[in-house]
């Protein structure tokens, strides 16, 4: 009897071990390197269950447009050069008289907030005008009332304007030319056709539809180069996917980054740059990149029916191959 006493014990210590084993590697701390290359010319999309999604070349895309039917956002490729400047001598009834003569604008940048914001909002002031055009109460439509000249990836100044986006159809309509007029096209864009991504894209120097972003559910976490206007300067960093992720910046002295688990459920926020890219700096003296250790950051992810909760933390960053090395635990 004691016997089978002592067996039924070890059966459930054992038990119990085997459990708690399979919770840590559950929850384990693994290290991710990911590498964006020598002078930042990648993006790489990353998903916290899966790991890395895509790889892809940041010089391929002028524009980017929403696929989504309430948002009218137009993303610049500005961390690739391409530059987007509001012409102020006139509106879309001055497209054929369109003069850069003494232009000294200034460029117009994507949002660090929210990509609901692209660089053809940055003037908004708020409904019914959306920067780049004004919503029809009847309609439900933007109707595109402004002009824009827009260096393009290739280095040459085209112009452009946004004629249409029609919200429940979810298309647009834009046209684009050179300077002098020629080359003049007008582009129907049917972003319907690419709801499962975040946005579709285009090639000014092409005239070229792009479909080269991974599905938005597929992504978390985008490693990326932007324009950080509150700098300002272009940085390397690190952008949550705001359609089911938000996030959560802890800073303390004195915080033991391994063992760090204290955070707010409320605090959560879906601001796109909260990891950002201040999580490091240039050490001018030894020529490289320092990584803050008092700092972690904590990620809520929203699935269909529950949240999942992860911590990051970055150890290094190698500017030379755009390398970023973190930590990742599932809570």
């Amino acid at each position: 009897l004691l016997t089978n006493q002592f067996d039924n014990e070890m059966k459930k210590t054992l038990l119990f071990l085997s459990m708690v084993l399979a919770t840590m590697t559950l929850n384990a701390q693994v290290e991710t390197e990911i590498v964006t290359g020598a002078g930042y010319p990648d993006e790489v999309y990353y998903s916290l269950e899966d790991g890395i999604v895509s790889t892809l070349a940041r010089d391929t895309w002028d524009l980017g447009f929403t696929t989504s039917n309430f948002s009218v956002s137009i993303l610049s490729n500005t961390a690739a050069g391409v530059e987007v400047y509001t012409y102020p001598g006139g509106d879309t009834a001055d497209w054929a008289n369109l003069d850069t003569t003494g232009m000294v604008w200034a460029p117009l940048y994507n949002s660090i907030e929210t990509l609901d914001e692209g660089a053809f909002s940055y003037n908004a002031t708020g409904h019914p005008d959306y920067g780049w055009g004004t919503y029809n109460m009847t309609t439900h439509n933007i109707t595109g009332d402004s002009l824009y000249v827009i260096k393009t990836l290739g280095g040459t100044y085209k112009k452009l304007t946004i004629i249409l986006r029609q919200s429940m159809a979810n298309t647009w309509s834009f046209k684009v030319a050179n300077l002098d007029g020629t080359e003049e096209q007008t582009v129907e864009l049917n972003s319907g056709d690419y709801t499962d991504k975040a946005f579709v894209y285009y090639s000014m120097d092409n005239m070229e539809i792009l479909d080269r972003e991974p599905a938005k559910a597929a992504w978390d976490l985008l490693f990326s180069r932007y324009y950080d206007y509150t700098i300002p300067y272009m940085v390397s960093g690190v952008l949550t996917n705001e359609l089911h992720v938000e996030a959560q910046k802890v800073q303390e002295e004195g915080l033991d980054q391994p063992t760090y688990v204290e955070f707010e459920d409320s605090s959560f926020t879906s601001v796109i740059s909260v990891i950002g890219s201040d999580w490091k700096s240039f050490n001018m003296q030894t020529f490289a990149y320092e990584v803050d250790s008092t700092v972690v950051y904590f990620l809520k992810k929203y699935g269909e029916t529950d949240s999942s909760y992860y911590k990051i933390y970055f150890t290094a960053f190698d500017y030379t191959e755009g390398k970023y090395v973190f930590v990742q635990e599932k809570l």
